[in-house]
């Protein structure tokens, strides 16, 4: 199983999916977040090698994204998860603004395809901070359930 603990960089990133690639398909997940394009790399080798995904401890912000990488999502009982709207570092020129609105609604649609969540709700969710258990992760489809057995991991 391939580790991604702590904040998600392209290196992390390019080590993961060098994992996936080689045929390692189980991730485990507990980031605070990171570089968005890092993550969202990992997202896409995960859904193309039909990975397993398992959230533990916190997994905020674009961590969110590499979990619904999955196609088998779980994560354990005392996860947290987080989620909130794009944020750009200091004074965004008009380029980044554009950026961050295509991103946002990117990232609505991922969570629209991944998730029973209707748009609406997924653009609501991303639209304010939002921090949740794993009852709520699982009533909106962000994961299936807490593994069961080791096979589960």
């Amino acid at each position: 199983m391939t580790t991604l603990f702590g904040e998600i960089t392209p290196e992390k990133a390019e080590g993961v999916i060098q994992n996936i690639y080689s045929g390692e398909r189980s991730l485990l997940i507990s980031s605070e977040s990171g570089d968005l394009y890092a993550a969202l790399a990992i997202h896409d080798a995960l859904r193309e090698h039909e990975g397993t995904t398992i959230g533990t401890g916190l997994v905020a912000s674009s961590a969110v994204f590499v979990l619904l990488g999955g196609a088998h999502r779980y994560a354990t009982p005392n996860c947290r998860f987080m989620t909130h709207p794009i944020t750009t570092a200091g004074e965004p020129d008009a380029t980044e603004i554009e950026e961050a609105a295509y991103m946002q609604h990117q990232l609505s649609h991922i969570l629209t395809e991944c998730t029973s969540m209707p748009w609406r709700m997924a653009a609501g969710l991303l639209a304010e901070k939002n921090i949740f258990g794993l009852a709520y992760a699982m009533t909106v489809g962000l994961v299936q359930g807490v593994p069961q057995t080791c096979g589960d991991l």
